[in-house]
């Protein structure tokens, strides 16, 4: 499947101006509506993870929103690391 480059253009630019469950929603949208084999050509032309589109297909399906763990993200504080820390500076 091939997808205009005036549509992928406009449909990637949409997504760019989306966030999380928003954005995944949208993807999974415009796949559905693009018919078969969009997943891929989406991928392939727009630079889009399938896997980003799967869940968000995923999410259309059942109705429930997945939520992602951001505060889990990223380097823990270095006292949480080593509790003992304080008290050995």
């Amino acid at each position: 499947m091939e997808i205009a480059t005036k549509i992928a253009s406009t449909l990637k630019n949409a997504a760019k101006r989306l966030k999380g469950y928003e954005k995944r929603k949208f993807m999974a949208e415009a796949v559905v509506s693009l018919g078969k084999g969009a997943q891929r050509a989406a991928a392939r032309q727009m630079g889009w993870c399938r896997n980003t589109i799967a869940k968000g297909q995923h999410e259309l399906r059942t109705g429930i929103q997945c939520l992602g763990d951001i505060s889990a993200r990223g380097r823990k504080k270095a006292e949480e690391v080593n509790p003992l820390l304080i008290q050995h500076i």
